[in-house]
This record gives structure tokens, C-alpha cells and sequence, in this order.
């Protein structure tokens, strides 16, 4: 029988939400107004409710969706393609990848599932949003954390990160994947206000995937603690994953807000405000004047810094630790720009400094990405907004 997918549902207007609590400067068109987040203040929380929320003034509001044109497409859409009617969302279906890989991506990488849902439920496509985090509740662990990834049928799926290393026992995890589901499941209830939805979700996902990044953190510095990042090459403390997890445990924080624990909505905004100072602290380096890369430990006592430009730094504002005008934020942007952009006929950022991966020439530093390319774009464009 033909999928056909549903025609897509009008999102309430809303302009394009960032989880920003407690940011000096930030904009609390999203999330009410949590104040004071991080920088030694107490939490102060001023909640006005979810109507809100969002904003109905928007003049970009009326093409959110546009109805016609994914429509007129579906038949060919990612949709049909790519996501499993059990909610798995896939990163791959090719297959030219087996020539050299001996493997697909026919797999669910809960962090690509979460960025993908997130981009339909902006498009009116809370459907198949509803089913990857009804999928997500069910793969969950007991501890809270979701593992690396799965096959569509929500069995555990090939890894390459040991469960074990030479210092003994790791979680094999990519911290950020348990983070974005939270951060992009609070962003669908903004925009569709499906309590009902939410309802059996918000102690096995919410609550659970919170208890462990609040409890989930390096003694010495108080971030997130190691875990492998998001390009799934290197171990340790990166940005990008201690952006997720303050997203993740903000959103939190808001979720039990709305079912009226507010003392547990405390705990999750006091873990967030902790692993916000301790970023400032420990991520910004000013012999590089921008955020490091990551913090690791190379088998000592030591944490070493990795300053290498990463486009993935941009988490540090989409996710909300800092604004975009931060100037810390401004400085790291413009040294990635610098650094990564490439001087070629295409253009385009690279992943990376010293990205291998299908590089073409020694003589550049990586071959350009669309998505690290758009998280430059989307930098700006908050820049102009604001």
C-alpha cells in the first residue's frame, strides 16, 4: 500500500525559537522570561504561560508553510524515503556507501532524527514529529541516556564506541543525541500545545533523559562529562555537546514548569546555570580569544584543551548558552569564518580545521558542508534579527 503523507498542518506563527534562559541580552520571545541563568545569579522565574509562548505578529509567519509546494512533492519527499512509520527517523537509505563503508546509514542517529523532526514540525508536520519521540520514549535506558544509534525497528545498531577503554568502563554515547531530543520536543509543544501528546512522555523521556545530564558531569570542571562528539571521532568535553545538554536541561526545566514540579524544575535550572558559568569558565580561551573545540583527557589527570575551529561551536547559541551578540560569540564566528571558509570556485565552510574526510587538495582544510555552511547563514541571520 502507497504511503501517502498527510497534508501538512498549519504550525501556530511563531518567528524561529531559541531556548535562550537567562542570557544577558537575549531575546524571550520563545520561552516567557527566565531570568538570571548562569553568571552567578540566582534563578529567578517569572512564567507567564504558554500562551506565551509564542508570537502572532510575526510577518514571516505566513510562510512557515507553504502548503503547495511539499504537498505537490510528497510522493518523492524525505518523508516517503527516509522516515519509518514506527517513528525511526533514517539518515541514509543509498546504497553506494557499502563499497567502501560495508554498511549503510539506514539508521536512526537520535540527534539527526531530532534536528529532522524539529524542521518538520517548523513546516506543519507534527505527525511524523509525534512518532520519532514516541520512538525515542521507548529506546530510551533505564539511566536516562540514549545510545549511539538504532535500527528502525528500535533494536540497538552496530557501534564503534567501546563500552570499555584503557582506563576501564565509558558509556559509548553521544551525550548531545539525549540533549536535542528534549531541546527539539520542547520546541513541538510550543508550537502545537499538545499536552495531551506530551503527557506520557514526561517522566520516562523528559524527566529521564534530565535526571542524567544533571547528574551526568566532570567533577573537576562541572560540565557535561566526556562523551564522543558529534562527528563521532573524538572523545571528551565538546562545546557542541555542552551547548545540547544546558538546551536539553532548560527545556526541561520549562516542561516541569507547565506540570507544576517546581522544585524539580529548579534542580534542572540549577544544573543548567552551573554548566553555563563553567563554559565561560573553562570553554573560552583567551589565547585563542574564541571557545575551544573540546576539553580532553589524554590518559593523565589533566584536562587538555583541543582549540581547533569547529563549525559546530555554533551550538554555543543556537542552543542558548550565550546570544549571539555576545562578543565572546561574535569572536568565535568570525575566527570560524576566517579559518574555515573556503577560498575556492564553490565556497562553503568546512567541517573542521584539517577536515580529511573526501578532502580533493592538501592546500585546503576541508571540502565544504552544507550544513556547516548554514549554521554560518543561520548566525548571521540572528545577528540581523537582532
Amino acid at each position: 500500500m502507497k504511503h501517502v503523507s498527510p497534508r501538512p498542518r498549519r504550525p501556530r506563527p511563531i518567528q524561529k525559537i531559541r531556548i535562550l534562559p537567562g542570557v544577558v541580552g537575549a531575546p524571550q520571545r520563545a520561552l516567557g522570561t527566565l531570568a538570571h541563568i548562569g553568571s552567578g545569579h540566582q534563578a529567578d522565574v517569572r512564567y507567564h504561560g504558554i500562551h506565551s509562548q509564542t508570537r502572532r505578529d510575526d510577518p514571516a509567519a505566513p510562510f512557515l508553510v507553504h502548503e503547495g509546494a511539499i504537498y505537490l512533492h510528497e510522493g518523492r519527499s524525505y518523508q516517503v524515503t527516509q522516515l519509518d512509520w514506527e517513528g525511526g527517523v533514517l539518515a541514509g537509505n543509498d546504497s553506494d556507501v557499502i563499497q567502501f563503508n560495508r554498511d549503510t546509514y539506514s539508521y536512526v542517529w537520535p540527534r539527526d532524527g531530532a534536528l529532522t523532526v524539529h524542521a518538520l514540525d517548523l513546516a506543519g508536520y507534527p505527525l511524523p514529529a509525534q512518532r520519532f519521540y514516541t520512538f525515542a520514549a521507548k529506546v530510551i535506558e533505564e539511566e536516562g541516556y540514549l545510545l549511539h544509534k538504532y535500527n528502525p525497528d528500535g533494536t540497538l545498531a552496530s557501534s564503534w564506541h567501546p563500552w570499555y577503554d584503557k582506563t576501564g568502563a565509558q558509556l559509548p554515547i553521544q551525550e548531545d543525541e539525549t540533549a536535542l531530543v528534549i531541546w527539539a520536543l520542547w520546541h513541538h509543544f510550543v508550537i502545537y500545545r499538545d499536552i495531551e501528546f506530551i503527557k506520557p512522555l514526561y517522566r520516562p523521556l523528559i524527566k529521564g533523559a534530565a535526571d542524567f545530564m544533571a547528574t551526568y558531569r566532570d567533577k573537576e570542571t562541572g560540565l557535561p562529562a566526556p562523551s564522543y562528539d558529534l562527528w563521532e571521532e573524538r572523545r571528551g568535553i565538546s562545546s557542541f555537546t555542552v551547548a545540547a545538554v544546558f538546551g536539553g536541561l532548560a527545556a526541561a526545566s520549562i516542561f516541569c514548569t507547565v506540570f507544576g514540579e517546581n522544585e524539580q524544575a529548579k534542580l534542572y535550572r540549577q544544573a543548567a546555570s552551573e554548566i553555563r558559568d563553567a563554559a565561560s569558565k573553562h570553554l573560552w580561551k583567551e589565547d585563542l580569544g574564541r571557545f575551544c573545540r573540546m576539553l580532553y583527557n589524554d590518559q593523565g589527570d589533566e584536562l587538555k584543551v583541543d582549540g581547533a575551529c569547529d563549525s559546530s561551536l555554533w551550538g554555543l547559541f543556537e542552543f542558548g548558552v550565550y546570544s549571539a551578540d555576545d562578543p565572546r560569540m561574535a569572536a568565535t564566528m568570525d575566527g570560524l569564518r576566517q579559518k574555515l571558509w573556503l577560498s575556492t570556485k564553490t565556497g562553503g565552510m568546512a567541517r573542521y580545521e584539517n577536515d580529511t574526510y573526501h578532502r580533493a587538495a592538501d592546500d585546503v582544510t576541508g571540502n565544504p558542508w552544507f550544513i556547516s555552511t548554514l549554521w554560518l547563514a543561520d548566525y548571521f541571520l540572528e545577528k540581523t534579527d537582532q
